[in-house]
């Protein structure tokens, strides 16, 4: 037999062959780099563990991976897997591609925490077929941050001397309603005493025969018993019932002859002019809401005029009140109001008293509502402050929050008067980098 030993030894002192993929051949796949050592792929990640720091809750961050191929044989990443992560906080965009020699790429690790607390013990795995790190975990950690303590503040505008003309539906079906009002007419000419207004005010009904004349006097704050005067003059418009003339008879009560004879000493050049209808039916004019509100607008600068309305709904075709006394829309009365920026008060949801309230604050141009400019995250531990003395929290005398405009809202007494200081102290959402 031929001796084998001869043939092993050579063969044991050969090169080994190279080693060709066949991709590689094909040209599909980077091509190794003949270095003069072992052919292999080395997989090296920089960073070896992101850190996200604070970040406020809602908001989000990316961080990136840089993954290389440090080896001189192509390098193919198969999977990036986050693990240990129960509350869903981080995330991975990345491409599980195959890097050449000395070639890298870029992975995007995202973190955005849900609640202020420490996220840890998660970690990005990224595995390849790097034969000797075919598995490398990447740590990863973040902090959703707490709330901090916010002080706004805000000081009241307004102050202005005001001409008020009432416009009364005096059908005999709002006589409740005017009765009701009446009783109201102290509370209307105390809140702009506390708010130090100069105030003029006046009645009108729909009469034909009155044709826009004042019923009683003009009430101002040097009228003794101005509140009976005002209630006086109120109840003098029930028990009409004719049409609705209201652009019209409000337009003649404000022109001449009637505003220089038996409505004079109403009208001031420099006041803010106010006239607000009071209606369960809309206008019956010969001319438009559009032609009246330009005619209203015309008789004096148009940021100081308004026509409000406590009337039925405005817009659509349903009235208010299906379940009891419903009110038929007035989109006629609605154009007005609208195209002078007036103030509606739907006349199904507003009683007396807060008609009264709300367009005392209107008519003297307060604010009873101030926004902010922070989200509050626990409303229970805002408090109120009105020149330095703290404002209780209550919806008849005091403040409220309103969470979706994000306002604080005053109500009665604790409307702020003309040049006081608001202090609003609450917790509030830090803000996304």
């Amino acid at each position: 037999m031929r001796p084998l030993l001869p043939f092993l030894v050579i063969a044991a002192c050969a090169d080994p062959p190279e080693k060709v993929d066949s991709d590689t051949a094909s040209g599909s796949t980077p091509t190794a780099v003949d270095t003069g050592t072992r052919v292999a792929a080395q997989i090296e990640i920089t960073p070896a563990s992101l850190d996200f720091g604070q970040l406020p809750p809602g908001c989000s961050s990316i961080l990136q991976l840089e993954i290389r191929n440090t080896g001189n044989y192509p390098l193919e990443l198969r999977e990036f897997e986050l693990s240990e992560d129960p509350w869903g906080v981080f995330t991975v965009n990345g491409d599980l591609t195959v890097l050449g020699p000395d070639s890298g790429t870029i992975v995007n690790v995202g973190f955005a925490p849900q609640t202020p607390q420490l996220y840890e013990g998660a970690f990005l795995r990224v595995l390849s077929d790097d034969s000797d790190d075919f598995k490398v975990d990447v740590p990863l950690r973040g902090e959703g941050q707490a709330d901090e303590p916010f002080s706004e503040t805000f000081v009241q505008d307004g102050g202005r001397p005001v001409d008020v003309l009432w416009v009364l539906d005096d059908a005999s079906a709002v006589a409740d309603r005017l009765d009701a009002l009446a009783g109201q007419a102290s509370a209307l000419l105390d809140a702009w005493d506390r708010f130090g207004i100069d105030y003029h005010v006046a009645v009108i009904d729909l009469e034909p025969e009155h044709g826009g004349a004042f019923l009683g006097p003009v009430v101002t704050p040097d009228t003794a018993d101005g509140g009976d005067t005002l209630a006086e003059a109120i109840r003098a418009a029930i028990g009409g019932g004719g049409p609705a003339p209201f652009f019209d008879v409000t337009q003649a009560a404000l022109s001449e002859p009637l505003i220089s004879t038996d409505n004079a000493g109403f009208l001031r050049p420099d006041s803010y002019l106010a006239v607000v209808a009071l209606s369960e039916r809309d206008d019956e004019s010969e001319q438009t809401g559009a032609t009246f509100a330009t005619w209203l607008e015309g008789t004096r600068d148009p940021a100081l005029v308004s026509f409000s309305g406590v009337t039925g709904p405005t817009r659509g075709i349903l009235p208010c009140g299906l379940f009891g006394d419903s009110v038929e829309p007035a989109p006629r009365l609605g154009t007005a109001i609208t195209d002078t920026e007036g103030l509606h008060m739907e006349i199904c949801d507003y009683g007396a008293p807060r008609i009264m309230d709300d367009f005392s604050v209107f008519t003297a141009g307060l604010r009873d509502a101030f926004p902010l400019s922070r989200e509050v995250t626990v409303d229970d531990w805002m408090y109120v402050l009105i020149d330095g003395e703290e404002v209780p929290r209550d919806g008849s005398d005091g403040w409220t929050y309103a969470s979706g405009p994000n306002e604080v809202r005053f109500h009665g007494e604790w409307v702020p008067t003309a040049g006081q200081t608001i202090e609003v102290n609450y917790p509030a959402a830090v803000p996304c980098p």
